[in-house]
Parts: structure tokens; sequence; C-alpha cells
């Protein structure tokens, strides 16, 4: 079960994710900002979604993982209201889309 360091954890992964592609826009966002979008009922699933996809790949090249990814799995394959979507599957699809939408959450910083 996910603790309080877990979701934590989660926070800063989103965040550092909402940075990075920040920064590949060229576009530079406080850390505050890149909190603030992340944390943000619009865009959090959306962070989420690359985050997690963001840990597939530093997990397939040094195999470590955490709990904070199961937060980040809950927080897009899971309701608000706390139960699993039916039938969820993840696609890159559905990644590529949330990358689209942070990117326009990034408009009014350029």
């Amino acid at each position: 079960t996910p603790n309080t360091f877990d979701k934590e954890e989660a926070q800063n992964k989103r965040t550092e994710i909402i940075q990075e592609l920040a920064r590949a826009e060229e576009i530079k966002l406080s850390n505050s900002v890149c909190l603030e979008i992340a944390s943000s009922k619009e865009y959090l699933r959306d962070a989420a979604f690359l985050a997690y996809a963001k840990s597939l790949f530093e997990r397939i090249n040094t195999s470590k993982g955490g709990v904070y990814i199961l937060v980040l799995w809950r927080q897009f394959a899971w309701k608000p209201e706390g139960s699993p979507i039916k039938d969820f599957v993840l696609n890159a699809k559905e990644i590529l889309n949330a990358e689209r939408n942070l990117k326009i959450a990034f408009l009014p910083y350029k």
C-alpha cells in the first residue's frame, strides 16, 4: 500500500516530467509552476501518464522501481474516487495525448 512518502515521490516525479517537457519545448518554468501544473486536476492524470512512461524506460535500463510507480498508475488507471477504471489498458496513444495536453498547459508561459 502506498504511504505518504510514495505519494510525495509520485508528485516529485510528475513535477520532474513537467520540468523536462518544458525544457524540451525551450520554455523556462519555475519549480512552483511545474508543481502547480503537475498537481492540478486538469493535468495530474497527464503528468502521471508521462512520469509512469518515463519510469518504464528507467526500469528497462536500471531495473529500479518503487511504490511511487503504483501511485502514478492509480492516478491515471483509476477513477478519482479511488476505484480501478474497468478494462483499462495502457497504450502509447494515451501517453502521446498526455504529452500534447501538457504542452497546452505551457502556452501561457511561452
